[in-house]
């Protein structure tokens, strides 16, 4: 047994592989992509199960779901919630409500108050991506999304201020996954605003412009 050991052990380090025991813990316990072509390979001693696959282990395409916090011009700001579809499709929600208030006394008895103003904001989004290519650890991909962001601003000062705007876009971005669990996400592209403003007077506003993106995701 030591013998086979050793001889087990100097394989792995001339040929650059790694060999471990099959347990419920191992990575290499589940199916799992080939790295520079190279498939994990089984063998057997004594009904146990060793693994010979390369020490650089597979970091995309391990889970399906993810969740996390972004900033989108195009797709919407918050928390938000990825679903793997189709294998390479993904669906991606965001969404997030703001509220403040502000209030000030004529005096520390707070018998009378100056002004009043509360903000409220709801920022809701939907994005479709599409895998163009990935790599171990990195994941290229194309996008079509949109939101619709809400700024409602009430004060005893001034009018009731309603702003609602609305988004659409398309745009690439990128993926890069620190580990199994947890990755950054960039993106950059071309999108067309409309904007309206319920004040005093009435406006509206249309532009295109360059969107962009950025968060960070837990995978499970």
């Amino acid at each position: 047994l030591i013998a086979l050991f050793l001889s087990n052990l100097a394989y792995s380090q001339n040929s650059g592989v790694v060999t471990i025991v099959d347990s419920s813990d191992s990575y290499y316990n589940k199916p799992q992509k080939a790295v520079n072509n190279i498939t994990p390979t089984t063998t057997t001693y004594n009904n146990e199960y060793y693994y010979s696959a390369p020490d650089t282990a597979v970091l995309v395409g391990n889970y399906s779901s993810s969740v996390g916090v972004r900033y989108s011009s195009i797709s919407g700001f918050g928390l938000s919630y990825s679903l793997k579809m189709f294998k390479r499709f993904s669906l991606v929600l965001t969404g997030m409500s703001l509220y403040s208030e502000y209030i000030r006394w004529e005096d520390d008895t707070k018998a009378k108050e100056l002004e009043n103003t509360k903000d409220i904001i709801n920022d809701i989004g939907v994005e479709l991506r599409g895998d163009v290519f990935d790599s171990r650890n990195t994941i290229v991909y194309a996008l079509l999304g949109g939101h619709s962001s809400s700024f409602k601003t009430q004060s005893s000062l001034t009018n009731k201020n309603f702003e609602t705007s609305y988004a659409v876009g398309l745009g690439v971005g990128f993926q890069w996954f620190l580990s199994k669990r947890v990755n950054i996400d960039l993106n950059l592209g071309y999108k067309f605003n409309y904007k309206e403003i319920d004040a005093s007077d009435f406006s509206i506003e249309r532009q295109t412009m360059i969107g962009f993106g950025a968060g960070i995701f837990y995978n499970f």
